[in-house]
């Protein structure tokens, strides 16, 4: 997963070059948002949903029977509505992660170079590429004694 995410991050990059913010603003939620919201909450979310209530012996009946019932509060907290819709988290997270590392892919100051370039000439030796390890380690760390650390 974290490689579906670099490749993420990639593809921002390149998609700045040729759009403003607003323009890749827009697309994201066209992409992405739309998307996880109609298909993913209304359409993949509920058959799942309607499985695992069906195996696990809180309903019986057909998946058009249960339908409405989709709609009473919300999953997983004794409800059926899936926000997050199951399998789709990653869009969910692509979405937040985007509109939230916007500004470092945008172009400023006098040159027009983004954050991210700046950083990137800074690890123009072999070596300096160690130094990214060292905060990945830490919140790695930080989330296994917290109790967090249920996904390596």
């Amino acid at each position: 997963m974290p490689l579906f995410f670099i490749v993420s991050g990639a593809a921002i990059y390149y998609s700045l070059r040729s759009r403003k913010a607003g323009g890749f603003v827009k697309e994201r939620i066209l992409r992405i948002l739309v998307p996880w919201v109609t298909i993913g909450i209304f359409v993949i979310a509920p058959p799942q949903i309607f499985l695992e209530g069906v195996f696990n012996g809180k309903f019986t009946g057909n998946f058009f029977q249960w339908y409405p019932q989709y709609f009473d509060g919300i999953y997983p907290f004794g409800g059926n509505f899936a926000i997050i819709p199951l399998h789709l988290w990653y869009l969910v997270l692509l979405f937040i992660f985007s509109m939230i590392a916007l500004p470092i892919f945008l172009p400023f100051g006098g040159k027009g170079n983004s954050l991210i370039s700046r950083l990137a000439n800074s690890f123009d030796k072999p070596w300096a590429l160690l130094l990214l390890f060292i905060p990945l380690t830490a919140a790695a760390l930080v989330s296994d004694v917290s109790g967090l650390g249920f996904t390596r």
